[in-house]
Parts: C-alpha cells; sequence; structure tokens
C-alpha cells in the first residue's frame, strides 16, 4: 500500500454574501485525489448553517504547521480555486500518479452499506453541476442512499433532491445519477427503493415537459436524461415485473412518461 502523508486542505465556507470562512482541516491519505475527496466529503457535511463552497488550497503538509481558521471579506469565486490549480495537483509528482481505488473507498465509506454501486467513480462528477455548483459531492449521496443507516439514507435522499433536481430542475449530474438511482432501485435488499424510483418518476416527467421546450438545443439537459433512461430501459421492464406492487406501479409510470416501448 502507497504511503501515506499529511495534507492541508483549505476549505471554504460562505457566512454572508461578502464574507466567508476559511477552515483547515489536515488529513491523512496517500494522494491528494484521496484527500480532495475526503475535504469535500467533510464540507459537505457542513451544509445547513453555511455553505460549503470548495477548496481554497490543498497541499502537503509542513512540520509544526499550525491549523488557524479565518474570515474575510471576499466573494467564494475569489478565494476557491479549480481542483487542478491546487497546489497538490500541480506537483510533479502527482501528475499521472494512480490512485489507491481501495484506500479511496475506505475513506469515502463512514457506514456499512448493503450494496456497492458499479460505476460510482468512473464518473468525472467534478466536471458536472448540480443546484450549488459542481456535482463533487453526488456520489457520496448516492452512496449513502445504500447505507444500513436510517438517517444516514434520509439525509442522502434529501440532498440529492436539494441538488440534482432542485425545484424541480435538471442538471448535468442528474442524468449520470439516474444510472446509479435506478441500480439501487434494482436491489431487492435496498429499503428505499419506493422513495428512490418515485424520484427518477419525478424527474422522468420534468424530462418529459423540458424536452418540449428544448427542442434541439443538445445543451439541455433534458436529452441527456431522457437517452439515459432509454439506456435502461431493460432494468426498467424488469422493475415493471417486481413482486413489489408499488415498485412495478411507479417503473409503469416512469415507461408511460416517457413513452418506452419493448424492443
Amino acid at each position: 500500500m502507497p504511503q501515506k502523508i499529511h495534507f492541508i486542505a483549505e476549505l471554504v465556507f460562505e457566512k454572508e454574501p461578502d464574507w466567508c470562512n476559511i477552515e483547515p482541516l489536515e488529513i491523512l491519505a496517500s494522494h491528494p485525489e484521496i484527500a480532495y475527496r475526503i475535504a469535500v466529503v467533510k464540507g459537505e457535511e457542513g451544509r445547513g448553517s453555511k455553505r460549503f463552497i470548495g477548496l481554497a488550497e490543498l497541499k502537503e503538509a509542513k512540520d509544526d504547521e499550525m491549523l488557524l481558521g479565518r474570515m474575510e471579506r471576499k466573494k467564494s469565486a475569489d478565494l476557491v480555486m479549480p481542483k487542478d490549480q491546487l497546489t497538490a495537483f500541480r506537483d510533479p509528482r502527482w501528475i499521472g500518479a494512480p490512485v489507491d481505488q481501495d484506500e479511496l473507498m475506505a475513506a469515502l465509506q463512514e457506514t456499512d452499506v448493503i450494496a456497492e454501486l458499479k460505476g460510482l467513480n468512473e464518473i468525472e462528477w467534478d466536471n458536472l453541476s448540480h443546484a450549488y455548483g459542481s456535482a463533487r459531492d453526488v456520489p457520496l449521496h448516492l452512496r449513502r442512499l445504500a447505507s444500513v443507516d436510517q438517517d444516514v439514507r434520509r439525509r442522502a435522499f434529501q440532498n440529492l433532491i436539494m441538488t440534482i433536481f432542485h425545484q424541480e430542475t435538471l442538471y448535468t449530474a442528474t442524468a449520470p445519477a439516474i444510472s446509479f438511482l435506478l441500480q439501487l432501485a434494482s436491489i431487492s435488499e435496498i429499503p428505499d427503493r419506493t422513495e428512490i424510483l418515485e424520484l427518477i418518476y419525478y424527474i422522468a416527467r420534468a424530462c418529459h415537459f423540458e424536452s418540449l421546450k428544448a427542442g434541439e438545443n443538445p445543451e439541455n439537459p433534458a436529452h441527456a436524461i431522457y437517452d439515459n433512461l432509454y439506456g435502461h430501459r431493460e432494468s426498467l421492464f424488469k422493475l415493471q415485473s417486481d413482486e413489489n406492487t408499488i415498485v412495478s406501479e411507479i417503473a409503469g409510470d416512469i415507461i408511460d412518461t416517457i413513452n418506452l416501448k419493448p424492443d
């Protein structure tokens, strides 16, 4: 296993429109990508009382470096740095260096899960957006939907609604999230399958109405969402035959909403 080192992340929280808190966080990891993911998770956990915006810095810690938070009278956009401009990611030692996937999964998994989501880390979530900006937190919420802890699942579900479907708005992160929501709904052991399918249904309904306005505009998320639902039509038809009658009915509603037909 690669040797772990200490990183310092500076998390930016928006206090007021022109005031930000910068809170340092020390993280032990073998790669800056893992430290970055952990920092984002910790930042997102602070949502509610304050709004997490992003990272102002990520660097290797120096010996005896003091971790001091501060408040600055600046707009968050002036403080948050793109991922590839953070010090750790500009260090030649890390450019092209492989990430230990087992360490990454262990670092992000706080509670036991009923099932692991296949392909979740293969999506470039940082390049997608939701209601609050970067969609880097979406895989965390999706993974938590499979938690054995009911409270963890409930918070994850609320966070997903507030991010990928806020006020019934569609985002670039909504389409890939559909794949994993369907993956969860297809696992009979997942306790909240009906709620997950209901969310898919409301997204599909919004997609249908939005696509009427979108026309041929390829940038509209409705097109990608429809394509993703169509690509998973076999899963939807299987769910329509599920032993759980509520699951079966909602799956049928989704199929009818987007006018899917068997091959």
